[in-house]
């Protein structure tokens, strides 16, 4: 029987000669350099855009691709939950389970704060949001005649025409959800 070029071969007859993990541990340690106790252990196979590591293999209780530190934490511990894997070390390709553990998104930040990874921009409020950082449409004295016209029965969908937004915009306002540091 004559060979085929390997350009030639059928999916199937390629797989064949490929070599699986059996299960989630096996694939683990394939996929991560294990390095010393209290060293990171890094995810070397593909990683997604903010560098975490992609788990691409069958694991009980998710789906099949996923976060790489997520998976670890439920193969040494538990399943996560409702909570967020987060790493002590700060590095996203870290999956050594003794630099991870469950947390808030709050402990998340901290984390990313004290390991200057945190890159979301701060908070502007008032007048300095419009006129220097130009995010909003809206100031506090706009958002004040708002309310005030509201109160008085102006509908939504009018003061959203004349301020330039939508009416949902008008009804967190009136409801306090948004500017809800002004008077």
């Amino acid at each position: 029987m004559t060979r085929l070029p390997r350009d030639q071969l059928t999916r199937d007859e390629l797989m064949h000669h490929m070599v699986r993990a059996a299960g989630p541990w096996e694939y683990f340690v394939r996929k991560v350099r294990i390095g010393l106790p209290q060293d990171c252990w890094e995810w070397v196979a593909s990683c997604g855009t903010p560098g975490y590591g992609n788990w691409c293999h069958e694991m009980p209780g998710f789906p099949k691709v996923g976060a790489a530190h997520r998976r670890t934490y439920a193969l040494f511990f538990e399943h996560p939950g409702d909570l967020q894997v987060n790493h002590r070390c700060g590095n996203s390709r870290c999956c050594n389970p003794d630099h991870l553990y469950a947390g808030t998104a709050r402990q998340n930040w901290e984390d990313s704060v004290a390991h200057k990874t945190a890159c979301t921009p701060p908070n502007f409020y008032g007048k300095e949001s419009r006129n220097k950082y130009g995010y909003s449409s809206l100031d506090e004295d706009k958002v004040r005649e708002i309310r005030c016209r509201r109160i008085n029965g102006e509908t939504g969908r009018n003061l959203a025409r004349e301020y330039g937004v939508t009416e949902s915009t008008i009804c967190a306002i009136h409801k306090r959800k948004n500017w809800r540091w002004v008077d």
